[in-house]
């Protein structure tokens, strides 16, 4: 009964560390993608003023 709570908590671990990596990965693919269209909603403006 101990191990199979045991095992069942160091999965849980793991998981959560797994789920930390991704949320931060996410987290800064989501910036990344923010800065990239806000460059370029900054840059139609730019040619919209140009042209």
């Amino acid at each position: 009964m101990a191990s199979c709570i045991n095992n069942a908590f160091s999965v849980n671990m793991r998981y959560s560390m797994r789920l930390k990596e991704y949320g931060s990965f996410g987290l800064t693919l989501v910036h990344f993608y923010i800065k990239v269209c806000k460059s370029l909603s900054d840059f139609a403006t730019l040619l919209r003023i140009l042209i």
